[in-house]
Order: structure tokens, then sequence, then C-alpha cells
């Protein structure tokens, strides 16, 4: 993995006033840009933020260069202490109060995962850089500060205790583990079988309504269709033809032809409806069978699993959840122990 590093120099002396790590160590020099490039990434500065970012863009197989008008690790990069820690003085009570217990958990694993990082780059490149874990310790001198000491170790202890209550309670048996795991996936299986949809209850349940009573519903649409009748209409027509020679001798009469109008042609659409419901419950045996076995299902599931279809499918997502945990138990298990050092 190849990162070109261009260095301008410009011919600055090392002085005492400089630190440790630039004194003893004059790194190495590097062509002048002369000339026009076409890159994916242009990085200017060659310190630590500015040296990983281009290591993470290669990986990429990303053309990065990076360049520097002094030295490598010149500024800031090369006078800082060497030390890589997740633990920033006071800073996760005050976080704590600011954010939150969960972002400062968060600002927690996001430093230790940087410092794994690291740690893994130095082991893959076998880099000599006399890398290795040492403690490490807060105090201090100040009575004003004492308090906040304490309050920061209060935080660190309290959530060193809910690890342990958690390492506790995670599956820690193997068995116990496996029994879970058998229970969730039997759970999550029944219910991604029912391919359950939200409003699929509500129609079935209107469906088998319907099918239920189509008896009784037959029996009364015939009544009605009867009542109404062709011969209904057409003494209503007969009606209105005989205002119709009226109308002209008293506006009322033909203010009543036009009501009756309504009526004659309201009654029609009726007619037509109940024709069309009646042919409508037409119901078979194997569909009925269908939407009763498939209430069942649902029915068999709330008992199990929530009140209705969407209980049911929230569940379903806990469960997918909680298998994922449990099958990645022991890497989580892993992590919060290394938190619990």
């Amino acid at each position: 993995m190849k990162i070109d590093l261009i260095i301008k120099n410009i011919g600055k002396l090392v002085t005492m006033e400089n630190s440790f790590w630039i004194i003893n160590n004059q790194g190495e020099s590097y062509p002048t840009l002369d000339k026009d490039i076409e890159i994916d990434y242009l990085i200017v500065g060659a310190g630590l933020t500015s040296l990983h970012t281009a290591y993470m863009l290669s990986k990429e197989n990303k053309q990065t260069i990076v360049i520097e008008s002094d030295k490598v690790g010149y500024g800031s990069s090369g006078r800082n202490t060497g030390k890589i820690t997740s633990s920033h003085g006071l800073i996760y009570e005050n976080i704590s109060k600011k954010y939150g217990k969960e972002k400062a958990r968060l600002y927690y694993e996001a430093n230790e995962d940087g410092l794994k990082l690291i740690k893994d780059i130095v082991k893959k490149y076998d880099i000599d850089c006399n890398f290795e874990n040492l403690p490490n310790y807060i105090f201090t001198e100040d009575e004003d500060y004492l308090n906040q000491l304490k309050n920061e170790y209060k935080e660190k202890y309290q959530r060193y205790n809910e690890i342990r209550r958690e390492l506790k309670n995670n599956y820690g048996d193997e068995k116990e583990k496996q029994r879970k795991l058998d229970l969730l996936r039997y759970q999550l299986n029944e219910i991604q079988e029912a391919r359950l949809k939200d409003g699929e209850e509500s129609e079935l349940e209107e469906r088998s309504k319907l099918i239920r009573n189509s008896e009784k519903i037959a029996k009364n649409l015939s009544e009605a269709e009867m009542a109404i009748g062709e011969n209904t209409i057409d003494l209503i027509g007969n009606a209105i033809r005989a205002l119709e020679k009226i109308g002209n001798i008293d506006r009322k009469y033909e203010e009543t032809t036009t009501s009756l109008k309504d009526i004659y042609y309201g009654i029609q659409e009726i007619s037509s409806n109940l024709s069309g419901y009646l042919s409508d419950i037409e119901f078979d045996e194997q569909e009925r069978e269908e939407v009763e076995t498939r209430l069942d299902i649902i029915d068999n599931l709330k008992r199990k699993y929530g009140n209705n279809i969407e209980e049911i499918l929230k569940y379903a997502d806990e469960i997918a959840d909680e298998i994922k945990k449990i099958e990645n138990v022991d890497e989580y298990n892993n992590k919060l122990k290394n938190e619990q050092k």
C-alpha cells in the first residue's frame, strides 16, 4: 500500500526548542512537487491525522498525495507525549452532564476503537515505535479539583458495575445461550412463515362476517329487490308522464314532476345496486375455510406475541436483534471486558 508523500523542504533548522521526537528523528526527505498531477485526494499537511487519512484512503485504492511545507510530523503531531488513551482527564463526567451517559459511552468506544486500530497497524507492519500497554492515572494536588475527580471515579465505578451485571446476565452459560437461541429462532420462524401484513386482519374479519351471513344477506336482498321490482319503477314512470302533461298549467305540478324524477332515477340505481350485491355474495366453501384458517393463524400468533399484527411484527424485529446479539455475544462480552479494564 503506497502513499505518495511529497514534502517541500524550506530549510528550517532544528533547535533545542523542538520536541524530543523532532530532535532525535531527522526523518526522510521527499521530492518537491514540480509538475501538475491528477489524483483522487490531496491532503495538505503531514501530521498524524493527515497521514492516517491517507493510509485509510489508500486501503480503498484511492490515489492519494500528501504535501507538506516542512517535515513529517513537524507541527503539533511532533510535539505530543506519544500517549494514546481513552482517558482524557475528567472529560467523561462533563460529557455525561451535558449530553447524557449514552453519549459518554459512545465517546469512550470511539476512542477505544481508535486505540485498537493504531495497535493493529503497529502489529501488521511491525513498526518499531516502542508501543506498549501501560496503566493510566489521573491525580490532582488541587482541593477544588478533588470533587470532580471523585465524581469521575463514581461515573466509572457505576459503569464498571453495569458491565459486571451485563456480563453476568449475558448468556454466560453455553447451554442457556443455546436454549434461548433455539426458542427465539422458533418464534421468529413461526412469525415469518405467517407472512403477516398490516391491515390484513380487519379485511379478513370483514370477509368472514359476509361469508357467515351470506344466506341471510341473500334472502333479504332478494326481498328488497322484489319489493322494488320493475312494477314499482313502471308505476312511477307512468306517474311522471301523467304529471308532465299538466306541468305547463301550474308550476307546482312541474316541481312535483322534477322531484318524482329524482325518486325514479334513485330507485333505478338502488335496484341495480341490489342486483350487484346479490351477485357478489356467491361464496364457496373453500374460500370460507381459507379465511377462517388464516384468522386462526393470526389469533394463535396474537395469543403468543402481541395484541395485533403491528405488535407481532415489532416483536419479530426485537427477536431478530436479540438473536444477532446472542450469536455475537462472545465478541460483545470481550468488548465489555476490555471496557471493564
